[in-house]
C-alpha cells in the first residue's frame, strides 16, 4: 500500500468524490481544475502516474480549499505548468514520456515554483539527487496523505513569506 491511511479513510473520500461527481475512470482531462471548500489557498499541480495517488492527494487538498490540478505524465505536467503556472507542485519521480526529475530539470530553468517529490524511489541516493535537482522537499512512498499536505501547507506558508514575491521568474540577461 503506497498510502497511509486506513481502508475506511479513503472509503469515505471515495464516497465524497462520487457525491461530487469527480471520480473519474480516464485520464482524457489531464488538466482538471477543482475547487472545493471556502479559500482557494493555491493552486497545486498533483503529478502522478497512479490514479488511485493522483485523487488521494486531491481529496486531502482540496478539502484544505486548494484548487488542484492533475497530469498523469512528466509532458503532460509541463504543459500544464507552463499554462496555469500553479503556486506548488507534487512530483512523482517515475513517470512515462518524461520523469520527475527531467521536469524538475526544466522547471528550474525559469522558475523557483516550489516542488515536493512524492516517490516510491527512497534510497538516500534518490532522495539527494532530487534535492540537488531543485526539488524543496521530498516524501516517500507510502505516505501519509495529512503530512503530505501539512509539508505543502509550511512550505507555500514559507514560500509566501520571501521578500521577492510567489513564483520569481529566473531571467537572463538585462
Amino acid at each position: 500500500m503506497l498510502i497511509k491511511e486506513d481502508n475506511d479513510t479513503i472509503q469515505r473520500f471515495s464516497v465524497l468524490q462520487r457525491e461530487r461527481g469527480q471520480a473519474t475512470g480516464d485520464h482524457a482531462n489531464h488538466a482538471c481544475t477543482s475547487k472545493v471548500g471556502t479559500v482557494n489557498k493555491a493552486k497545486v499541480l498533483i503529478v502522478d502516474d497512479e490514479e488511485r495517488i493522483v485523487n488521494t492527494v486531491r481529496t486531502y487538498l482540496e478539502n484544505e480549499g486548494y484548487a488542484t490540478l492533475q497530469a498523469y505524465d512528466g509532458e503532460m505536467a509541463l504543459e500544464i505548468w507552463r499554462r496555469e503556472s500553479p503556486d506548488l507542485v507534487v512530483l512523482d519521480i517515475m513517470m512515462p514520456k518524461l520523469d520527475g526529475l527531467g521536469f524538475c530539470r526544466e522547471v528550474r530553468k525559469s522558475s523557483s515554483t516550489p516542488i515536493v517529490v512524492l516517490s516510491a524511489r527512497s534510497e538516500e541516493e534518490d532522495k539527494l539527487e532530487g534535492l540537488d535537482l531543485g526539488a524543496d522537499d521530498y516524501v516517500t512512498k507510502p505516505f501519509s496523505p495529512r503530512e503530505l499536505v501539512a509539508r505543502i501547507r509550511a512550505l507555500l506558508r514559507r514560500f509566501e513569506a520571501e521578500p521577492e514575491g510567489r513564483k520569481q521568474q529566473i531571467k537572463e540577461g538585462p
